[in-house]
Parts: C-alpha cells; structure tokens; sequence
C-alpha cells in the first residue's frame, strides 16, 4: 500500500465521520 492510499483513507474516514456528526 503506497503513502497516498493511506492518506486517501485516512480523510474519506474523516469525511463520513464529519458528515455523520452533522447529519444527527
């Protein structure tokens, strides 16, 4: 896995969990 898959993880999570806080 190359620094880039990771980081592209990394903010899709942070990306769901910013979108789920402002959903509820």
């Amino acid at each position: 896995r190359s620094l880039a898959y990771v980081i592209a993880i990394h903010m899709l999570n942070n990306s769901i969990a910013f979108i789920q806080l402002h959903m509820q």
